[in-house]
């Protein structure tokens, strides 16, 4: 967490001969010990002198043990945002033979990026013991393996590397063409099919205005021109996964010299697949026809679906659907 580093060591000791009631460590600097714990209630007490941890045993052991070490690290100076830590790693004393494994974990929001690692050999976190990778929660970022008595491994505090999320999109677009106005409702479904989202990029025409949009754990968009036309940028609170639907809401001012109106077209960034509906609806009394429609194709009205319809105070005259496809698809009306 932030300013502290938090460990938590599994040791086994395996005896090969005699028999003991206490068990030392020595534990690095600026180490503080919080609990020492073990099957059975074996520990009976732990105290802490400099840098070496007594664990009293509430009876002579001879046989295999494991104790658990929950400790913690204050990261300073104060103030210091990303300082470079030391890993503490501790260290039974008079062991005959000591090998370690250490995991680096990774939150949402803090991740441990090593700067240098001396005298560990970098494995996959498969080769964590069973019963120690089972406890974990959180995810394993990175996993090295030791038998030298003084490993060195020294990490800093890093936004987490997120792995980008597949998604499809669905769009379902209104077209109210009014006197001098062209108005369109968009409704996009996402469908987040692997991995998590944080944002969003749709593509617009450059001669359009954005209006609104909506959307569940919306934390801001953005609307910036680009060689393309604009981009609205979207970013939400938390990792989006699932399905969940956007709401866009745009305009054009129709001109009176065109002889055809290209419908403006929204594209949703980086979606592996990309479907679409189209419906025109007159807000005025005008004739409606059809002059472009490519890799268009028409659909019964039927089929369109109900959010869609409802937006509408007038009859829909014309409906497509299309795949995205490249070219894009181009709907000029007269």
């Amino acid at each position: 967490e932030e300013g502290v580093l938090y460990g938590e060591a599994k040791v086994d000791f395996e005896f090969t001969r005699g028999k003991t009631k206490t068990l030392v460590f020595e534990v690095p600097e600026g180490v503080q010990i919080n609990q020492v714990t073990a099957p059975h209630k074996l520990v009976s007490d732990w105290r802490m002198n400099g840098k070496q941890l007594t664990v009293f045993l509430a009876r002579e052991n001879e046989e295999d043990i494991r104790l658990t070490i929950l400790f913690e690290k204050l990261l300073g100076p104060a103030g210091q945002k990303k300082p470079k830590i030391d890993v503490p790693l501790l260290r039974v004393n008079e062991a005959n033979r000591q090998r370690g494994m250490l995991a680096l974990l990774s939150s949402q929001e803090i991740a441990l990026k090593p700067l240098t690692a001396e005298r560990v050999t970098k494995v996959g976190e498969n080769q964590l013991p069973a019963n120690v990778r089972n406890t974990i929660k959180r995810t394993i970022a990175h996993t090295y393996k030791y038998i030298d008595p003084k490993p060195a491994v020294v990490v800093q505090a890093a936004s987490p590397e997120r792995k980008k999320g597949k998604f499809d999109a669905q769009l379902d677009t209104l077209f109210s063409i009014g006197d001098v106005t062209l108005n369109a409702s968009s409704t996009i479904e996402i469908n987040v099919k692997s991995g998590k989202i944080m944002q969003l990029d749709l593509q617009l025409p450059g001669d359009v205005n954005v209006l609104g949009l909506t959307g569940p754990s919306l934390r801001t968009h953005q609307v910036k021109p680009d060689d393309n036309g604009q981009l609205v940028h979207i970013e939400f609170t938390q990792e989006m996964e699932g399905q969940f639907r956007l709401n866009v809401n745009y305009e054009r001012i129709l001109s009176d010299t065109e002889s055809e109106t290209i419908m403006p077209r929204l594209t949703v960034l980086d979606a592996e697949v990309e479907h679409g509906r189209l419906a025109i609806e007159a807000l005025a009394a005008v004739e409606v026809q059809a002059i472009t429609t490519d890799q268009l194709s028409t659909m019964d009205l039927k089929q369109l679906p109900q959010q869609l319809v409802l937006k509408t105070t007038n009859p829909i005259l014309q409906a497509y659907r299309y795949v995205h496809v490249d070219p894009p698809y181009k709907l000029g009306l007269k």
